[in-house]
């Protein structure tokens, strides 16, 4: 990378096998192209060229040619400063799909004029530029500006008598007399060839020009500065249905072409015309336009451009235009699909809105506006809803917001206040609206009235609530009775264990229930053995009649 004294050196944005581009900036700020020649090549030529391209870049005054600010050796080499405007090569845009791929239809239009007015520039000043080219157009996407540059091929002028001298002193004999017609013989001659190959290359680019317009699938349509067709493209004229009719003035176009308003049997009006309105100096974008051919209607989108010639007066007006029957089609039924949608929004029982980013109501249907007690809808719309919300909830409706503008979807419980002061609960479920960049331009909320529910909830909660407080009491009374007769079982044990008798209690299927002390050591059995077990097992079958006998 070369290195220029008060000029830092960003970036190399082109190479080819005999020159270097670089972007840099001067101490100063303004921003450089610096173009140099490789040491490689070095050729007496190729300086030569590099001179010439600097001389005739410098020369130019023309705002669609890239300027030239200085020329300065380096290293045995040649360095020309130029102009950076921001701009990159549609050589560059084309490798870049992501950016310039396909082409927008006003920025193709218009880049095209741009190129065609400045080349006339250039030709006006005698100078032909022999290697147009997407690399030797520079677009700055942000800006429009268009330059061209890289003037090292070029011929200079078209040749005329006035810049030829011829000998002084007048006819002294014949030889002079005979030099000088060979000499303006000669002269004529060299004229006419050299005019003959710009007038061969004026109309190969117009052949390229025309080629390029056939080649676009859009209408395109020219009238002169008097509004009389000049020339239609293919596909104007199998769009309209017939060419260039010379003899129709701007007047007549509607009724030549049969230009209708849209939707209407009226002809469209000459001084809304787009070629009449580009004849005014306008650039226009018009939809409203239909071609009736027979029984056919053909909508169209027009745009309208005015050519300047070099003396800033209108030359030709251009309309380019295309067939937008689809896209009608396809807005007519998205129009009656938004209608049906509409419709079913606006008989939803349930409150359905729109809110922007900061809160503010963008649209609600009816039974919203019911439910905030608003008597139209332009009461409340471009108002925030969050007044509307109790104090305690409103931290948590704010940051419902901000999550849904993040991307997510989300619901929420709260109580909100009307406008006529009733209290309300709601429950609303939001999800953020996108448009066709997916980028989210609203909140679209659903949100039903739960007040009911809530009362509803809420005497469940208290009659829960109730219930508990008897459960737990009668609980409590029970373990206190539990407490009492644990006791009192304690208390008849231990009389029963004193007693001198033997105390046995058996259930109803003659297992043992309770046996005292005296029982315990007449057996000479624990009551852990006894305790559980059938009667018989302790007193045997005969003892257990016995026992069991009256």
């Amino acid at each position: 990378m070369i290195a220029l004294p008060g000029i830092a050196i960003q970036s190399k944005i082109y190479e080819s096998s005999n020159s270097l581009v670089y972007r840099g900036i001067r101490d100063d700020g303004v921003a450089l192209i610096i173009k140099t020649l490789k040491l490689d090549y070095l050729s007496p030529q190729e300086l030569t060229r590099y001179r010439q391209e600097y001389k005739i870049t410098r020369s130019f005054n023309l705002e669609g040619v890239v300027k030239a600010y200085s020329q300065q050796d380096y290293q045995r080499t040649l360095v020309i400063l130029l102009e950076d405007f921001g701009g990159e090569s549609l050589q560059w845009m084309h490798k870049r799909p992501d950016i310039f791929c396909p082409i927008p239809l006003s920025t193709f239009l218009g880049l095209a004029i741009a190129i065609s007015d400045i080349l006339g520039r250039i030709h006006a000043a005698n100078v032909i530029h022999k290697d147009i080219n997407p690399g030797n157009i520079v677009l700055n996407l942000d800006t429009g500006v268009v330059k061209i540059i890289d003037f090292g091929k070029l011929a200079t002028g078209a040749f005329t008598p006035e810049r030829f001298s011829f000998p002084a002193g007048g006819c002294a004999n014949g030889d002079a007399t005979r030099s000088q017609v060979l000499h303006l013989l000669s002269t004529q001659a060299a004229i006419a060839i050299e005019n003959a190959k710009l007038y061969s290359e004026l109309r190969a680019s117009e052949s390229s020009m025309t080629q390029f317009l056939e080649a676009i699938p859009l209408g395109v349509a020219v009238v002169d500065a008097t509004g009389r067709p000049y020339y239609f493209n293919q596909q104007a004229t199998q769009l309209i249905g017939k060419g260039v009719v010379s003899s129709a003035t701007i007047d007549q176009l509607a009724e030549t072409y049969q230009a209708y308003v849209a939707g209407t049997n009226q002809k469209y009006p000459t001084e809304k015309l787009n070629l009449y309105r580009a004849l005014k100096g306008e650039r226009t974008r018009t939809d409203d336009l239909e071609i009736h051919r027979g029984n056919t209607i053909i909508p169209v989108e027009i745009w309208g451009t005015p050519v300047f010639d070099e003396q800033g007066k209108v030359a030709y007006a251009i309309a380019t235009f295309q067939d937008i029957t689809e896209r009608k089609r396809a807005e007519a039924q998205l129009a009656k699909s938004e209608t049906l949608l509409r419709t079913i929004v606006q008989s939803e029982p349930e409150c359905v809105k729109l809110v922007a980013a900061d809160g503010t109501l963008l649209d609600m249907n009816p039974a919203g506006l019911a439910i905030i007690e608003a008597d139209s809808l332009e009461q409340v719309q471009g108002r925030s809803i969050y007044p509307l919300v109790v104090e305690e909830h409103r931290a948590a409706r704010k940051a419902l917001t901000e999550r849904v503008f993040q991307g997510e979807s989300g619901v929420l419980e709260f109580e909100m206040v009307g406008l006529k002061g009733t209290h309300r609960w709601l429950e609303t479920h939001t999800v953020p609206l996108r448009d066709e960049n997916q980028t989210v331009i609203a909140l679209l909320e659903v949100t039903r009235d739960i007040t009911k529910r809530k009362q509803a909830e809420q005497l469940l909660a208290d009659y829960n609530r109730t219930l508990e407080q008897q459960v737990a009491q009668r609980t409590a009374a029970l373990q206190q009775s539990q407490a009492e007769l644990r006791e009192r079982e304690h208390e008849l044990r231990v009389i029963a264990d004193a007693l001198p008798v033997c105390i046995i209690y058996v259930d109803a299927d003659q297992h043992y229930r309770f046996v005292n002390r005296t029982y315990e050591d007449w057996f000479h059995r624990s009551r852990g053995e006894i305790l559980g077990k059938h009667i018989c097992d302790n007193l045997g079958y005969y003892s257990h009649a016995l026992y069991l006998t009256p």
